[in-house]
């Protein structure tokens, strides 16, 4: 994701409250991008996850908070 790129070293902050459906290849990004980001020490956020996002974590066999960093 360019946006991604553009935004290296810095706080990122993405918002999945628009998300209807999460494929792997797309999670595999967001996975990507949040290891990457904490090596750096560097916050990466995803917000206002939709109940279809949270659900497709769940699909695609991770807890629905992965991202939440309130729940862990």
């Amino acid at each position: 994701m360019t946006f991604l790129q553009g935004a290296a070293k810095a706080p990122v902050t993405v918002s999945a409250r628009d998300v209807h459906r999460i494929d792997a290849y797309r999670l595999q990004i967001l996975i990507s991008a949040e290891r990457q980001w904490q090596i750096d020490g560097t916050e990466f956020q995803i917000t206002d996850m939709s109940p279809e996002f949270s659900a497709g974590l769940e699909r695609l066999g991770l807890s629905p908070d992965h991202f939440d960093k309130e729940a862990q």
